[in-house]
């Protein structure tokens, strides 16, 4: 989906109810990305509401909760992943944009998140931040390198 047709889409979901949480890059890291998201849905749970059942989009070992179904590629198979697939992308997307206000030799405005070969040269130059998660293997590994006072230059 191009990203004006998913602004549009997002424009006419943004009309009805809905939450949008963050797990903090902090969280990650110490944690994992599942542990991340039980913390999310338990507070979703309880500050929001207590009867609401969880469709989780990808493939995690653990379970969440009773009221959860985890659904890999999920958000090509349940109408309501994908909605709020495209909600979490420009949510994202605008985020990305102010991170590289702070952070322009990453290119974020270009790249949102993913790690494109503009983006892997400005970690080797630049290194790591605070705000790159120290979980995905690649920065492990750049901050294993730097640790052990490993050069990239």
């Amino acid at each position: 989906m191009k990203i004006d047709e998913r602004e549009l889409l997002v424009q006419k979901l943004q009309l009805h109810p809905h939450i949008i949480e963050e797990g903090s890059v902090e969280s990650i890291n110490s944690q994992g990305l599942g542990k991340t998201i039980e913390e999310l849905i338990s507070n979703i749970v309880q500050t929001y509401d207590k009867k609401t059942f969880f469709l989780i989009d990808g493939q995690f070992a653990q379970n969440f909760t009773k009221r959860s179904l985890k659904v890999i590629k999920g958000d090509m198979k349940h109408y309501s992943i994908a909605c709020a697939s495209n909600l979490a992308k420009v949510y994202r997307d605008n985020l990305m944009k102010e991170l590289h206000l702070a952070y322009p030799e990453f290119g974020f405005e270009s790249n949102v998140g993913y790690p494109s070969l503009y983006h892997r040269k400005a970690l080797e130059t630049h290194g790591p931040t605070k705000i790159h998660r120290a979980s995905f293997k690649p920065i492990a590994e750049m901050l294993n390198q730097y640790s052990l006072g490993i050069s990239y230059e």
